[in-house]
């Protein structure tokens, strides 16, 4: 029987009667959760605690609410508590984009946005708190949008103009078609795509967080509590079928050290990417590192530091491993495989909005060609050019394109196409 994750767990859901609300209601219900639908219909609402309960998993209860009233909050919690005897999540969810040019909007219209969209979520978010604080332990999920960071512009020139629907989906597609085809589809759709049968529940430390504070220059420091990532080791690389390929990155000390042996135990490539994990390592476990690594990357702070540590200079570490790869920001990279030194021109950004990411994305490029087989010089540039596309977009997760757009893109930077 499958391992369900939310089993056992109690959560609210506003505005889940259809569209994402209903989504997250019947995906939380296949996880195990029961579940507390809210909506202003109850046409709809029945419809969907309906459905939910037919499925199987969690049961579904549904409450008759509208977020914009004061004693909503109260009443749903109260319903929640009597049936099910605790609530473990609020995930905020309902919402109203009603909407009209700025100068044709009303101080009423504008409440009333604001009394939906902002205060009710405050007082369920109030609610919520005062009966997690007593037990120590809940969670609360907002859902916003990506409208908030990024503005539209408009034909008349004005930015953070609201436009009415038709102008949304022709600005932002994507924002039509992933998010707004929930409705349909489910967001189970996206999320059953990745496994979750290794993710491993530790309820008396607190999950990894990351503060990451970016300048005007995009010169960042982050703040880092590895909460139970400091347990990673309590997961084993041997115990999953059917890898292919991996990468030991940051993470708990002895998770990433075990991580390493166990892939080079099992015959599994794998690419060695230190970066702020460095400093948790002396000169002869970095070397064992590598020596058991098929790939290493680096920026070029991490590649000066790793010789210094190791003792070895570029071309030692680079005939120990298949690769040894450096990034050099707007500079590109330099990739050192088979006895030759590759120069990587960068990808041309066509704005910078958020550096956060970027090297996530630049790994991501380098392990899908490397799985593709390409030639390093193509490599690199996939690498590149994944960079770049994600500083573009604010947030690590908003960029959006198809294979088709990448290579087009591809293609206009470095003259062929993949």
């Amino acid at each position: 029987m499958k391992n369900r994750m939310l089993e056992g767990k109690t959560a609210i859901v506003t505005g889940a009667s259809k569209g994402i609300g209903r989504a997250i209601a019947e995906l939380f219900a296949e996880e195990g959760a029961n579940v507390v639908l809210t909506a202003r219909g109850q046409p709809l609402l029945d419809e969907a605690v309906d459905q939910i309960n037919a499925a199987g998993g969690g049961k579904a209860i549904g409450v008759v609410a509208d977020s914009s009233d004061p004693h909503a909050p109260k009443t749903v919690f109260e319903r929640a508590i009597a049936e099910f005897g605790q609530v473990d999540i609020m995930v905020n969810n309902a919402g109203s984009g009603d909407m009209v040019a700025v100068e044709e909007a009303t101080d009423e219209h504008f409440a009333n946005i604001v009394e939906l969209n902002l205060v009710g979520v405050f007082r369920y978010c109030r609610e919520a708190v005062k009966h997690f604080m007593p037990r120590n332990q809940g969670r609360i999920i907002n859902i916003s949008s990506v409208n908030a960071t990024l503005p539209i512009q408009v034909e008349n020139g004005a930015d953070n103009v609201l436009l009415d629907a038709q102008g949304l989906a022709e600005a932002f597609p994507w924002l039509v078609t992933d998010g707004l085809a929930y409705q349909e589809q489910g967001i189970s759709r996206l999320v059953t795509t990745v496994n979750l049968d290794r993710i491993k529940e530790i309820p008396e430390l607190f999950t990894p967080q990351a503060f990451i504070t970016t300048d005007h220059d995009n010169n960042q420091i982050t703040a880092f509590h590895p909460g139970a990532m400091m347990r990673s080791y309590e997961n084993h690389v041997k115990d999953v079928p059917d890898v292919t390929f991996g990468i030991v990155s940051p993470d708990g000390r002895e998770g990433m050290l075990q991580n390493s042996r166990e892939f080079a135990e099992c015959g599994i490539p794998f690419i060695f990417d230190p970066g702020q994990a460095m400093p948790l390592f002396n000169g002869e476990e970095l070397r064992a590192f590598i020596e058991q690594a098929d790939y290493v990357t680096v920026n070029d702070y991490e590649s000066n530091l790793l010789q210094e540590r190791t003792g070895w200079d570029e071309k030692t570490i680079a005939g120990k491993v298949k690769a040894y790869i450096a990034t050099q920001g707007p500079r590109g990279a330099r990739i050192f495989a088979d006895g030759e030194v590759h120069d990587i021109p960068p990808a041309h950004e066509r704005r910078v909005t958020d550096p956060t990411g970027c090297g996530d994305a630049f790994r991501a490029g380098l392990i899908f060609g490397i799985e593709k087989g390409y030639d390093w010089p193509t490599i690199g540039r996939i690498g590149n050019l994944m960079g770049a596309l994600k500083v573009e977009h604010p947030g690590t997760q908003n960029q959006r394109f198809d294979y088709a757009e990448f290579d087009e893109q591809f293609r206009q930077q470095f003259g062929y196409s993949l």
